[in-house]
């Protein structure tokens, strides 16, 4: 197994060796979006893509103001996180199978209502597959069984503490499933109720694990939430770029230029790593596969943070309101958070407000 200096070289070069082909790859697939989209009257893909394909109740330009929000706000805190000790004391110990499903159960069990039915409910009829294997496909996720109305739970664990966030965040999703029998929402509201899990849990492991552990996994889930935020909306931003250049204006050298770019805006860049900065755009498989679909992530986290706010300010007060939110009446993330009383994602201040959260958890 390859580790240090000669693993970086390795990598190194197999990216300058497949770079071109998948730049090839990679701009066919815009020049043929871009095609459609024009030939179903949208203006752009990226239009398309927004109001068709992820029916969202907001445009690309409030997405790109948001973006510039994130650079102005979030990406400082985030610089800050890597230099301090917050992120430097992050550790990960081994958690098994049986300890992870224990520690979750008694996790929704503490939060009771709706939320403990549906935990039962799965592990009752053993609706779930949490095994460490290596032979499992390397991914986590909820899917619904028609034919036994009711969802199934898939996660890869890596055998370690971060599976409980992970293990919280896919039972969001069968929570939701099993409430709402499936029904369609789009994937921001989607993600809300998974990101909203997460988060809760970090209070609910109080007297569950040791309070030096409960401190560790608190960490983790605020340095990933400046993660999210930073890389995200780097990713967003990449692909908003891209498609408004055209297929005539791009080129492996275009595609590798920009991604270094963005990646020294967004603070995640370091010194004397230019080849792996700029070409790795390669290995995002939401580029070829799902184009528009990572701006998901940041804008239904802020609303999954004021359900974590609410639960800071009172116990309780955030389950509460996921709960409240679960059985929903609309199919979109806007329209379920304003029925809430939440606020918009795009409200003036919000990003700013996500990024002192961050800091007074990592920073103190």
């Amino acid at each position: 197994e390859l580790e240090g200096d000669e693993y970086n070289r390795v990598m190194d070069l197999y990216y300058l060796q497949h770079n071109q082909e998948f730049a090839e790859l990679y701009i066919e697939l815009v020049d043929v979006r871009n095609q459609l989209a024009l030939e179903l009257g949208y203006d752009s893909y990226e239009q398309f893509c927004y109001e068709y394909e992820f029916e969202r109740e907001y445009s690309p330009r409030q997405a790109a103001a948001y973006f510039e929000d994130v650079k102005e706000y979030i990406v400082p805190v985030y610089k800050q996180v890597l230099l301090s000790d917050a992120y430097a004391s992050i550790y990960y110990d081994y958690l098994g199978e049986d300890e992870l499903l224990q520690t979750l159960d008694a996790v929704v069990e503490k939060m009771g209502s709706d939320l403990s039915e549906s935990f039962n409910f799965m592990a009752e009829h053993g609706l779930y597959d949490i095994s460490q294997s290596t032979l499992k496909a390397d991914i986590s996720f909820q899917t619904y069984l028609t034919n036994y109305e009711a969802p199934f739970l898939f996660m890869s664990p890596y055998g370690d503490t971060e599976d409980i966030l992970t293990f919280a965040h896919e039972f969001g999703h069968y929570a939701d499933a099993l409430i709402n029998y499936n029904a369609y929402e789009t994937i921001d509201l989607s993600e809300c109720y998974s990101q909203a899990m997460e988060y809760l849990t970090l209070f609910y492991l109080e007297g569950i694990v040791s309070e030096e552990e409960l401190e560790n996994i608190r960490n983790i889930k605020m340095f990933d939430t400046l993660d999210l935020y930073v890389q995200q909306c780097s990713f967003a931003e990449f692909e908003s770029r891209v498609y408004a250049l055209g297929a005539d204006k791009l080129s492996a050298e275009v595609l590798n230029r920009l991604s270094l770019e963005l990646s020294r805006d967004y603070g995640y860049y370091e010194d004397g790593w230019d080849n792996y900065y700029a070409m790795t755009w390669s290995d995002i498989p939401h580029f070829f596969e799902t184009p528009f679909y990572v701006v998901s992530y940041p804008i239904s986290n802020d609303v999954a943070l004021q359900i974590y706010e609410l639960e800071q300010q009172r116990s309780g007060a955030g389950v509460e309101k996921l709960c409240d939110m679960m059985p929903r009446k609309f199919e979109g993330l806007m329209d379920t958070v304003l029925d809430a009383g939440l606020l918009s994602p795009f409200e003036a201040g919000r990003v700013q407000r996500i990024a002192e959260l961050a800091a007074d958890g990592l920073l103190g």
